[in-house]
């Protein structure tokens, strides 16, 4: 990261409007396009390998996202927060629009590898400019980018599914709630060319890691797959407790994800009373929790229990694990890396998650995968309590 440039320390409304929405671009661009998904497999399923691109179409963006991750804070250390930001958001509305006037699975999927690099860039530069902010704001923002982040979710899916219903393209128009956060984020400041961290600034440990203990990357990537185990494979475990109708699985994994929002609504409380890494430290041991619950409900309202408990332990760490991987490369360290690499090491490894939940879902039952998941948080949670206290972190500069 850059030396520190005191326009962060007077960020405007506008500007954190901008850095609070940040959380908004994984919600929208990885994850709402999932009500539209079967209505454009029906229109095009006279199509060879139809199903199979479709996941593709679904499934391409969030590897995509995490992959270009670190080479997104490498830009914003270049180039600057604001920046990255608006050519992200142009990409993200771009990649957004461009299926509509496709007519072909095999066309859309380029403007989905562009949705991946658009919401890295965007995500990656807005995370950045939050650990740029004071140490008193700071925190705040991660929360609140937490719960828009998640709050948006409630509009989209929805909305998306009424748009698909007319017609498939529509359902890609919901990027267009992002339009006018660019705006907003004109009022970003500007790059102003200061000098590149030393050599020495960048912590000994694991520097090829954007300076991100091994540790704490490794847990990141548990908690990933936790996140999957929590959406995705849900309706698995659901079944096993008598819960087969979709609406009914809709409506339940509805309620356990706004339990989300009770997470990253505290947040910022938590952190002040517990640090970041008290808070690094508690969403795990919730999580495991939360999965210990689930392996032995045996009612849907426990599995409910359970899974609403894991949300809760997914949103602090997703705020809390960005603050403590700047916490650790400090001031003069690199935030935009620390960032990106946070996001490649949560969501990447989900793309291993299906096969080994159904390994052993099939073994030894669905609710086995949140054992499974317990198990592998707590000792998540034991190698990273084990570490140092990571240096607290001061106001950072801007890159």
């Amino acid at each position: 990261m850059a030396a520190q440039d005191d326009s962060w320390s007077h960020v405007g409304f506008s500007a954190k409007v901008a850095l609070a929405f940040s959380g908004t671009f994984i919600a929208l661009g990885l994850f709402a396009i999932g009500p539209a998904l079967p209505v454009l497999q029906d229109h095009f399923s006279q199509v060879p390998n139809a199903d199979l691109l479709v996941q593709f179409v679904g499934g391409i963006v969030p590897p995509v996202f995490a992959l270009a991750s670190p080479f997104a804070g490498r830009l914003v250390t270049r180039l600057g927060v604001r920046t990255v930001y608006l050519a992200s958001l142009a990409l993200f509305l771009l990649a957004g629009l461009g299926p509509m006037i496709c007519s072909s699975l095999i066309q859309i999927l380029p403007f989905r590898v562009l949705m991946g690099l658009g919401v890295a860039g965007a995500f990656t530069a807005g995370m950045s400019g939050i650990a740029r902010l004071p140490e008193s704001q700071r925190h705040i923002l991660y929360g609140l980018a937490a719960f828009i982040g998640g709050g948006i979710s409630i509009v989209a899916f929805p909305m998306v599914g009424a748009l698909a219903a007319q017609s498939w393209q529509l359902g890609f128009l919901a990027c267009l709630l992002l339009l006018p956060i660019g705006f907003f984020a004109l009022a970003l400041p500007r790059h102003k060319g200061t000098r590149q961290a030393s050599e020495k600034a960048v912590p000994r440990v694991a520097p090829r890691l954007g300076g991100v203990p091994p540790s704490l990357l490794l847990l990141a990537a548990i908690v990933g797959w936790t996140m999957v185990g929590s959406t995705l494979y849900a309706p698995f475990l659901l079944a096993s407790v008598g819960i087969i109708d979709p609406s009914a699985v809709g409506n339940m994994l509805a309620i356990t994800s706004t339990f989300s929002l009770v997470g990253s609504g505290s947040y910022g409380l938590v952190q002040k009373l517990a640090g970041t890494r008290g808070v690094v430290l508690v969403s795990p041991v919730l999580c495991a929790a939360g999965g210990v619950i689930v392996f032995l409900a045996s009612s849907s309202f426990l599995a409910m229990v359970g899974l609403s408990l894991i949300s809760v332990g997914l949103s602090l760490f997703g705020s809390a694990a960005y603050a403590a991987a700047v916490e650790t490369v400090g001031p003069e360290g690199d935030s935009g890396a620390a960032t990106g690499m946070m996001s490649f090491a949560i969501y990447l490894p989900q793309a291993l998650f299906p096969m080994l939940a159904t390994a052993i879902g099939t073994r030894f039952g669905p609710a086995s995968v949140y054992l499974m998941l317990a198990v592998l948080l707590t000792a998540g949670f034991a190698l990273v309590a084990s570490r140092r206290h990571a240096r607290p972190a001061v106001a950072m500069g801007a890159a």
